[in-house]
């Protein structure tokens, strides 16, 4: 492969190098403009959106917002000129998946706006005074028995569904009514329980359509989501957002029976407002750029209840790169929202991640005029791209170089360069290292990307294998350095390919399973969840965990943490019946089958539950961040000298873990010490129903 410095943008024609747009940018977006959006779902041409999240100023007070409409690609590149920006009172940006708006969108208004975010607020309050409960998640079954109102036959408790990846309108009359969401949005499909929607003329509600296959209190649930025009439970066994839905608010509770979950049975009455996170979007996989969708869909789930209204919101997303710190514009955009809802009881609920033992996590220490190498290995036949991103703190001086499997290393790049590898002609991978990033303010971030490595279709793939990565102390002061391989593995119940990248460790660097929380779950405001072994009464092996970015290193060194970022999990909730019995059974799509999922979304669900049927409150005694035990991390760190491993884990901090033996019940209260009892062999956890498959791990 031939390096070459710059990088020639496709839809501006600018050298980003040259022109000085790195001086605070989205390294994701300059990667996108280099190879014209070929890895992402959106093919680089005019007439295309995508959604932005923007950081304004506005006044004394900084306000975090996707835009009105999805922005034009040729107009998302100009907002890496600080000029440009500055014009438009633009602090920070990030980008987000891309979306088309072919079909025709009435135009904007209370009355032709999205279904129930954008009603005013007397409408708001007329659509019924129930507490809100919000899924952004994949696949609701609208229909099933769990998610009726209590006390009656049919009557769903969905009070609307947003799919964001769904395009197109029901044109059949009779039919569910489903219809583009206009403004705000722009994009996706929606269809509500009780409301009927501007340009649906003739289609049913989700309660008029449910009825149509009823008969004698029976209901034909498969026959009903087949014609339903919703793929994602069509012809399904199961779907994650069901599950997630029925464990956070279905009633009869499917945790009932489990130990130390017994007391969690109230009947539920909450409307439920669940907004669909896209798969596929032009028939290309999403996962990690969703960010600006996420906003979107707490935005929807917010404005469809009067700002008094309880409300709470599960959210089963989350990636592995980004700050770590509380910084990210979609964490601080979170805070926001809740803050701007003042004294009501809002809540948003997120998983920790399953990231801890998947050898995604790097870190060094790095003395003046030293060189850390970190080992990335890319996997062979990945259609998807992938990356890593390389954070330092701020003032760090450092230089950074890229070997490619079997090639040759190309230049060290300081602060505010770019450079790529080409192949056949094509940039197949690049380094980008902006000044200053837009994911943050708190530090700097250098970007390594690297197309899909599959073969075929007349396609340029990247090599697969070792890529080394050299980053060199060009100053006078150590600092400590952090990496981070962003995910990309197949969403949950899919069928697609992606396939993660890995670090491994070497002389200079290790692999950490500390600093491995979701992404988006280090802000301040957000209920932040780990997951929990029950019977075993340990946090589950895979549970992301802690600490924030700077709060781990060398003793003794400043540590750059932010205000207030997370040291760890809040709270943790069960992930597993027992050491044996993985995950927790829950309702399946069609009636009363059954099916087993693990992972942090499932401990987030219970965590909503607990929310919801305490009177959405939220837990008065938070977990406590404790030193955790001394661990090799990964199997190939004793390769390391041990005086490095030494100097690297002396200030590990905030594993959460819990101490042995912990009465289960006591789950939400603390992780303390204090709290420790001596669990009763009585309450010892069930077997595997006969009904349930095999677990699944979770998405989060």
């Amino acid at each position: 492969m031939e390096w070459q410095s710059g990088a020639l943008g496709q839809l501006t024609g600018a050298d980003w190098q040259e022109s000085g747009w790195l001086s605070q940018a989205d390294p994701y977006l300059v990667w996108s403009d280099l190879t014209g959006f070929a890895g992402s779902p959106l093919p680089g041409r005019m007439g295309r959106t995508m959604p932005v999240i923007e950081h304004r100023s506005s006044g004394s007070k900084p306000t975090i917002r996707t835009n009105a409409r999805p922005a034009n690609l040729r107009e998302i590149t100009k907002l890496a000129d600080p000029a440009q920006r500055k014009r438009d009172g633009i602090d920070r940006f990030e980008i987000g998946a891309g979306f088309r708006s072919d079909d025709p969108v009435p135009a904007g208004g209370s009355n032709t706006g999205p279904a129930v975010a954008a009603l005013p607020e007397d409408e708001r309050r007329k659509e019924g005074s129930r507490p809100v409960v919000g899924i952004i998640d994949y696949g609701c079954a609208f229909a099933h028995p769990s998610l009726r109102r209590p006390g009656t036959t049919l009557e769903t408790r969905v009070k609307a569904i947003w799919d964001q990846g769904a395009s197109g309108v029901n044109r059949s009359p009779g039919q569910l009514q489903w219809r583009p969401v206009p403004q705000p949005f722009l994009y996706g499909a929606e269809t509500h329980r009780d409301r009927h929607l501007p340009g649906a003329t003739g289609h049913l509600t989700l309660n008029e359509y449910i009825q149509r296959f009823a008969a004698q209190g029976w209901l034909n649930e498969e026959a009903c989501y087949r014609q339903s025009g919703y793929s994602s439970i069509q012809m399904q066994d199961y779907s994650h957002g069901t599950a997630i839905t029925d464990l956070a608010t279905g009633w009869p509770s499917p945790v009932r029976s489990v130990p130390g979950y017994t007391d969690l049975n109230t009947p539920h009455d909450a409307d439920i407002v669940f907004v669909q996170l896209p798969r596929y979007v032009n028939g290309r996989q999403v996962s990690g750029v969703l960010r600006a969708n996420v906003l979107d869909a707490v935005r929807y789930i917010l404005d469809s209840t009067p700002d008094d209204q309880p409300t709470v919101i599960n959210l089963s997303y989350g990636g592995n790169a980004g700050p770590h710190d509380g910084t990210s514009l979609l964490e601080q955009a979170l805070d926001e929202r809740m803050l701007d809802r003042g004294t009501a009881k809002t809540f948003v609920v997120v998983s920790a991640g399953n990231a801890r033992k998947r050898s995604l996590h790097g870190r060094a220490t790095i003395g003046p005029g030293a060189t850390a190498r970190f080992d990335w290995n890319s996997l062979p036949d990945d259609p998807s791209d992938s990356f890593v991103e390389l954070w330092m703190p701020n003032g760090a001086r450092a230089s950074v170089r890229v070997t490619p499997p079997g090639g040759r290393p190309g230049q060290y790049l300081s602060a505010g360069a770019v450079g790529h590898f080409k192949r056949g002609g094509f940039a197949v991978a690049a380094l980008i290292y902006p000044t200053r990033v837009c994911q943050s303010d708190n530090g700097q971030m250098a970007l390594l990307a690297s197309s899909g490595t599959r073969l075929g279709n007349g396609s340029n793939p990247a090599p697969y294998g070792r890529w080394i990565i050299e980053v060199r102390n060009d100053g006078a002061d150590a600092f400590d350095m952090d990496a981070w391989c962003e995910r990309d593995d197949p969403p949950f119940g899919t069928r697609s390919a992606p396939r993660q990248s890995h670090f491994t460790p070497t002389a200079s660097s290790l692999v950490v399973e500390d600093s491995t929380l979701n992404s988006i779950a280090h802000g301040r405001e957000t209920v932040v969840v780990g997951g929990y072994v029950l019977g075993a009464e340990v946090v589950a092996a895979s549970s992301g965990t802690g600490p924030a970015r700077g709060l781990s290193g060398v003793a003794g060194r400043p540590r750059n943490l932010s205000s207030g970022a997370r040291r760890g999990p809040e709270f943790v909730e069960a992930s597993d019946e027992s050491p044996v019995v993985a995950g927790l059974a829950a309702a399946a799509v069609l009636g009363q089958g059954k099916w087993r999922m693990n992972g942090t979304s499932v401990a987030a669900a219970l965590m909503t539950r607990r929310i919801i049927e305490a009177g959405f409150t939220r837990p008065s005694t938070r977990t406590k961040s404790r030193r955790s035990p001394p661990s090799s991390s990964h199997p190939d760190n004793d390769l390391v000298p041990q005086d490095v491993v030494e100097l690297a884990d002396s200030e590990a901090m905030g594993a959460d873990f819990m101490k042995p033996g912990q009465d289960a019940a006591s789950l939400i209260r603390t992780i303390t010490p204090q709290a420790a009892q001596t669990a009763d062999p009585a309450s010892a956890p069930s077997g595997t129903p006969a009904s349930a498959p095999p677990a699944a791990s979770g998405c989060c």
